[in-house]
């Protein structure tokens, strides 16, 4: 784009790398609330697996209530390991293939500015994906908490 009137400084290459580490604290926010999660369901179903033995269920409406809670705790288990191996980001750019654009030596700053704008627009964009997909599943396994806390709750009261 040598005749583009659209001229890449160093403030507009801010702009592309802010957007990035956006998404890269965004990841760091979702990989500390899976490891919440996962922490949670760890510890509330060993909760519910050491208090069987105590209220152990003898009807089988109440086995039912409480096999459904173990479920969904197992299911929000499953769906935030997922989230947290989600492992296809994007960095801005190869350092190896940067030097050797550099070594080349005709490189304008206008040029360099737009490659590594174009380099951080990348990467914001697939790791924003990437981010997308590791929310839903852990929103999922949130739900699925949820549910597990409700089934649990109804197997006290029925039984």
């Amino acid at each position: 784009m040598p005749n583009s009137p659209f001229q890449m400084t160093k403030d507009r290459l801010e702009f592309f790398k802010s957007l990035y580490e956006e998404e890269t604290t965004r990841f760091r926010d979702l990989i500390d609330r899976g490891k919440i999660i996962l922490s949670l369901v760890t510890l509330y179903t060993g909760f519910m697996l050491f208090v069987i033995e105590k209220s152990r269920p003898k009807v089988l409406l109440t086995q039912c209530w409480f096999g459904a809670a173990l479920f969904s705790f197992l299911a929000a288990f499953v769906l935030a390991m997922i989230a947290m191996g989600i492992y296809d980001y994007e960095k801005p750019n190869d350092p190896e293939a940067l030097l050797g654009e550099l070594d080349a030596g005709d490189m304008t700053d206008t040029d360099y500015f737009r490659a590594r704008a174009t380099d951080y627009a990348v990467a914001a964009n697939v790791n924003s994906g990437q981010n997308d997909k590791r929310a839903k599943y852990l929103n999922l396994s949130v739900w699925s908490i949820m549910a597990g806390l409700i089934l649990h709750g109804t197997y006290f009261y029925v039984g």
